[in-house]
């Protein structure tokens, strides 16, 4: 199953909202080598929410709902990702 659509829409949600200040992008480590070290993506698709100068790593569902909620403050709680 690709995870292609599911990240369109969660890239449209944020886009849409600029009041949540959140942007999404998406890096292909295989090209972005540097990048791939930095962030030690380990899996595909691999997702990380970079917050001043702290990164979490999200490992939840893969769920648009859970990605929206993980990158609207739910990775502050630690109880996701």
């Amino acid at each position: 199953m690709s995870f292609a659509p599911t990240y369109s829409e969660v890239a449209q949600y944020f886009h849409s909202i600029s009041k949540l200040n959140v942007r999404v992008g998406k890096v292909d480590s295989t090209v972005q080598k540097a990048l791939g070290q930095r962030f030690a993506v380990r899996a595909y698709p691999s997702f990380f929410l970079v917050s001043g100068s702290t990164v979490y790593e999200y490992d939840g569902d893969r769920t648009k709902t859970a990605l929206i909620d993980f990158a609207s403050g739910g990775y502050k709680s630690g109880e996701v990702g």
